[in-house]
This record gives C-alpha cells, sequence and structure tokens, in this order.
C-alpha cells in the first residue's frame, strides 16, 4: 500500500498496519499511568529487590506507547477522548 493512501486514511484515534487498522482505545491519563507503572516495574530487574517480575512492565508500558489494550478492547471500554464526527 503507498505511504500517499496510508496518510490520506490517517485520522487520529486509529493506527494503520497494512491492512490491519486498530482504534486507539487509552486516553492520555491513562497512557501516562501505565507508562509510569510499567517503568517502576521494569527497573525492579536492575534494582531493588532483582527480580524477574519486572518482566510483567513490559505489557502496560508496550499499551502506552502503541496507545491500545487488548483488554479494553475485548469489553468494548475505551478512555479516549470521542472524536467530533
Amino acid at each position: 500500500m503507498a505511504l500517499a493512501s496510508i496518510s490520506a486514511r490517517f485520522t487520529p484515534n486509529i493506527i494503520y498496519d497494512g491492512e490491519l487498522a486498530m482504534e486507539k482505545n487509552l486516553g492520555s491519563v491513562d497512557r501516562g499511568v501505565r507508562a509510569v507503572v510499567g517503568l517502576v516495574l521494569l527497573t525492579m530487574m536492575f534494582t531493588w529487590p532483582h527480580t524477574i517480575w519486572g518482566l510483567v512492565g513490559i505489557v502496560p508500558f508496550s499499551t502506552a506507547v502503541v496507545g491500545v489494550c487488548p483488554l479494553y478492547r475485548l469489553f468494548g471500554f475505551s478512555t479516549c477522548p470521542a472524536r467530533g464526527e
């Protein structure tokens, strides 16, 4: 798919990956909280208590970066503000 056609179809709450479209469902506050919690958990691997459970932080951090939570999508929940249509 050409880059021009992707950018022509782009809307702020949609992430396009080829033909697959995922609607963002995380608001800015939700994303910020997830990013902080994820980073705190990830630092547990390098600081006290040096536990592998710090890898759990990858989940909230990655959902914050992408802006899509699969569980929110599964249950039809969204913290993203509604678009004016």
